[in-house]
């Protein structure tokens, strides 16, 4: 502890995630996501957000006696957004005695609560309870009677409420793979490659997070099997970039539709107010998305 830790390797998976130390230490950088590709009329276009990001909300809601989560209707997460205005998706992440929402506002939802935020040192007070009070009646079979009373089952740890704002963004590795030299002028080279939340932060849909994680792992094991097959690969600098560039290339093909899928889904909803459900027979992330406009009055 506090000192320096030396270990060879052939082989570095970083698999910390995008806090983690391992991208850093072999000086990969993370960029913020703010374009995303689009299709219109079956011709492809690159949209340009700059600060593209989503603001979103956590609120924990305590167990009963028996440590069980309420019972949730069994409405889509998108469904909320069409009865309750400023919201765009809710998400229930009840399991293991902890009953956790996720929700994801509407642009300009999200900026005024922000706002509102920085102009209050408590964020309890700024919290916006009427609608969350709303989007419980929705999404819960038996909701709470008045805001008090939500307020009273929402969990405190640490003498803090779990309930708080932050602004989502999506942060990418600029590379996923790297080579090392051991040494100056060393004649010895080793891969440092990332996988799963390492190489980008996970937004919130169709579980983007695990899948990625699962696909860009079956990645690594296709490295390791051309790296025992080119076994002169770790003394060799141009055939050891050749093995890094190809496992990059088919390292992005796996992660870029995802991340394009996120930040259009992420600019749909928080800044055209659109609503976005997904056709899952659809052969294309890219193509799965269905978008519909609300009326002026809620629940149209």
């Amino acid at each position: 502890p506090g000192g320096t830790r030396v270990f060879t390797f052939d082989l570095l998976v970083g698999a910390d995630g995008s806090k983690g130390a391992v991208a850093p230490a072999v000086g990969l950088d993370y960029v913020t996501l703010e374009s995303f590709r689009m299709f219109l009329r079956n011709k492809e276009r690159r949209v340009v957000v700059r600060g593209l990001k989503q603001v979103s909300m956590l609120l924990e809601i305590k167990t009963d006696g028996d440590g069980r989560c309420p019972n949730v209707t069994s409405n889509d997460p998108y469904y909320v957004g069409f009865v309750v205005d400023g919201v765009t998706a809710v998400f229930k992440r009840f399991y293991y005695g902890h009953c956790q929402m996720q929700f994801l506002f509407s642009r300009k939802m999200g900026r005024s609560l922000l706002q509102h935020l920085e102009e209050e040192e408590i964020e309890e007070n700024i919290l916006p309870w009427n609608l969350i009070l709303k989007v419980c009646r929705v999404v819960l079979e038996r909701s709470f009677a008045s805001v008090a009373e939500l307020k009273k089952n929402v969990v405190h740890r640490d003498g803090r409420m779990q309930a708080g704002l932050f602004p989502i963004s999506l942060r990418v590795a600029d590379n996923g793979t790297t080579v090392l030299q051991a040494g100056r002028g060393g004649t010895r080279y080793a891969i440092v490659a990332l996988v799963g939340d390492s190489l980008s932060t996970a937004h919130y849909r169709l579980g983007v997070g695990i899948n990625t994680g699962f696909r860009t792992s079956k990645r690594i094991g296709a490295l390791v099997q051309m790296l025992l097959h080119k076994g002169s690969a770790f003394s060799d600098s141009k055939l050891i970039w050749k093995v890094a560039s190809f496992h990059e290339s088919r390292l992005q093909s796996i992660i870029d539709p995802v991340l394009q899928l996120q930040a259009s889904t992420m600019f749909y909803e928080s800044y055209c107010n659109l609503l976005v459900f997904f056709d899952h027979e659809s052969p294309s992330l890219l193509h799965a998305q269905r978008l519909y406009a609300r009326r002026r009055e809620p629940g149209e």
